[in-house]
């Protein structure tokens, strides 16, 4: 005799197979995962700054050289950090003392225009200013912030253009692998249409 289930035993089986497969589920996420002792999980790897020379690829190598020194947008980031740069160098030098020398002759001359006296002077003045409340430290702090985010600029506008052109290069390359790689189909399929006209010809094969 068969056995009646209900509508009610099967939303309970029902609930079980979802439960179960919840845990499956839960299981399967918990199992930890052995990672190589020099792995980076946090992706902090520093990136070496000619970082496309690990291709081997001498073609791209000089293309990359050849925008890095040609590009303009990248050579006025360049101009613009050392700008920055020089202006660091002069607030720097507001800590040292200020020097001036001088250097004067006098020659008095006579109703005879004879030379009556002669007379020279000489000196040299130093004035300085005490960063007593940290102002020149805090200008020139200011302008090395300015520099270094001029830097940061430099470097991701180089970066930019080198990953750019890597980029480009390679799917070139790729194209090109293509067009080879139908070309030589393309011969194989005309090989083996001869191979079959000829057995069609000789009546080795039906016309179908």
């Amino acid at each position: 005799m068969a056995r009646k289930y209900s509508i009610t035993h099967f939303i309970l089986f029902a609930i079980l197979i979802i439960l179960a497969g919840c845990r499956l589920k839960q299981q399967v996420i918990d199992v930890p995962v052995n990672t190589p002792e020099n792995f980076s999980l946090s992706g902090g790897e520093e990136i070496p700054d000619e970082w496309w020379m690990a291709f081997s690829d001498t073609v791209l190598n000089t293309l990359i050289d050849s925008a890095l020194s040609n590009n303009f947008t990248l050579l006025s980031a360049w101009e613009r950090l050392n700008a920055a740069r020089a202006v660091v160098d002069r607030e720097s030098s507001y800590l040292l003392p200020d020097l001036e020398a001088f250097f004067g002759g006098n020659v008095d001359r006579g109703e005879s225009s004879s030379v009556q006296g002669e007379s020279f002077t000489a000196g040299l003045s130093a004035t300085y200013e005490v960063d007593l409340w940290g102002r020149i430290r805090s200008q020139i702090d200011a302008e090395q912030f300015r520099a270094d985010a001029a830097y940061t600029d430099y470097q991701a506008g180089a970066l930019s253009l080198a990953a750019v052109i890597t980029s480009t290069w390679y799917r070139l390359l790729e194209a090109r692998n293509q067009v080879e790689l139908i070309l030589r189909q393309e011969a194989y399929n005309v090989k083996v249409l001869n191979v079959l006209k000829n057995r069609f010809g000789s009546g080795q094969v039906r016309s179908v």
